[in-house]
């Protein structure tokens, strides 16, 4: 959404239209990007053909998969332009053209890829179609960044003025599970237990309704992240792009079972930035790696992370579009 938000400044009379899941929407459609796409008239969202579309971490499901892919086909003709796919290399099947853009392909992260040959179709069609693939540098997958055609970027969020602002001027920590239907309990006592012990914490709206409104529910909006001064997460790219953003230290709390998630929190980590937290470890002992954490030197750490890289993408796709019109 960065990107299309870049790209209706850019050239107002390029229309963009984002195919999204309408659960998705719903959950950031209050965020600062969300509501200036909303009040652009060159920029539009859709939600039929991704309201239907597999969900892959939760099985495959090839009949499905079949189903969608027919019911994209038919609509083919329909979506005139440049396309840009979020991860979904089936969807070369039927946009040859497309670039891909992500950090990682699915087959890399999902656990039967091979028992029904979602890894083997994928690399054929990578293969076959050589798209281009545009992912951030520093988080992306070794298997991505081994594409002939990858373009490895610097975070996309534009860097915040305040980003530099010293953790000693912040009094906020951040909770959010993201958009998953996973257990928020262990989050929520999280939370509390932080509470507790004398820290302002502010939740997402999934934590916020768990606690039934007991708990703060943060905005996602500017002038609450640069306040924030460290922040509890499923280490999607989402929320590690907003930590770049704002120089915040990330304690990843990850599922051992979600290559992705292993994968990005164990890359934080690694980079000195976030902790790699197994979310099965007991809250006194989450709770115990944060207090032993120096956030300074965390800050100082992420504040080398290079960002942008929505504009730089933004460029490279009007460009790409001048040259297919010629």
């Amino acid at each position: 959404m960065s990107i299309v938000e870049k790209i209706s400044t850019f050239n107002k009379e390029i229309k963009s239209i984002i195919h999204c899941n309408r659960r998705n929407f719903e959950r950031t459609k209050n965020w600062d990007t969300t509501q200036h796409l909303l009040n652009k008239e060159n920029v539009a969202f859709e939600f039929e053909l991704m309201d239907e579309s597999p969900e892959y971490l939760v099985g495959l499901d090839e009949q499905k998969i079949k189903i969608w892919l027919e019911k994209v086909r038919k609509v083919k003709d329909l979506i005139k332009g440049l396309i840009v796919l979020d991860n979904d290399v089936l969807l070369l099947n039927i946009f040859e053209n497309a670039m891909i853009m992500g950090s990682f392909f699915w087959s890399n992260v999902i656990d039967d890829s091979d028992k029904y040959s979602f890894r083997t179709i994928e690399k054929q069609l990578l293969s076959k179609y050589n798209p281009i693939v545009m992912g951030v540098e520093s988080i992306a997958m070794e298997e991505t960044k081994k594409s002939p055609r990858f373009m490895g970027l610097p975070w996309f969020g534009d860097v915040s003025q305040e980003r530099q602002n010293p953790i000693k001027s912040r009094e906020l920590i951040l909770i959010t599970v993201g958009g998953t239907e996973q257990d928020i309990s262990k989050y929520y006592e999280l939370a509390m237990k932080l509470k507790s012990k004398g820290e302002r914490v502010v939740v997402d709206n999934g934590i916020y309704k768990y606690s039934k409104g007991e708990m703060s529910k943060f905005s996602y909006l500017h002038e609450d992240f640069i306040k924030i001064k460290a922040v509890f997460c499923r280490p999607g790219i989402g929320i590690l792009d907003d930590c770049v953003k704002y120089g915040i230290p990330v304690f990843t709390l990850f599922d051992g079972n979600n290559k992705e998630l292993v994968h990005n929190a164990k890359t934080v980590e690694g980079l000195g930035w976030g902790k790699a937290i197994k979310n099965t470890l007991l809250v006194d002992d989450i709770i115990k790696k944060f207090e032993s954490s120096d956030l300074e030197i965390m800050q100082s750490l992420i504040l080398k992370e290079k960002s942008g890289g929505a504009e730089i993408v933004a460029q490279y796709i009007l460009k790409k579009l001048k040259e297919k019109n010629e």
